[in-house]
């Protein structure tokens, strides 16, 4: 399959209302590489390729904090971004 069929099928995977907005901006992306490569033929193409435009997820802290109750002894532990840290204790 030569690159112009490539920018092809991609434009035909653009217009598919039923392509799902990951997958349509995935498309767009590899023709945008397509395209702007080295000694491409086809840097002219990219103007006929659209996408929504794609705000970035905002962060967010993932702690967990976990009590623990034992007979007389309270404990406290927290569990952030794949670290277990022990905070403190007390007895009850």
């Amino acid at each position: 399959m030569c690159l112009f069929q490539s920018l092809d099928v991609i434009a035909r995977g653009l217009a598919d209302e039923r392509v799902r907005v990951g997958r349509r901006y995935a498309l767009y992306e590899r023709a945008r590489r397509l395209c702007e490569a080295p000694r491409s033929k086809f840097a002219d193409q990219l103007a006929r390729f659209q996408h929504d435009p794609v705000t970035p997820t905002p962060k967010v802290n993932h702690s967990l904090f976990i009590k623990a109750v034992l007979k007389d002894l309270t404990c406290l532990f927290c569990f952030d971004r794949c670290k277990f840290t022990y905070l403190y204790s007390t007895i009850i």
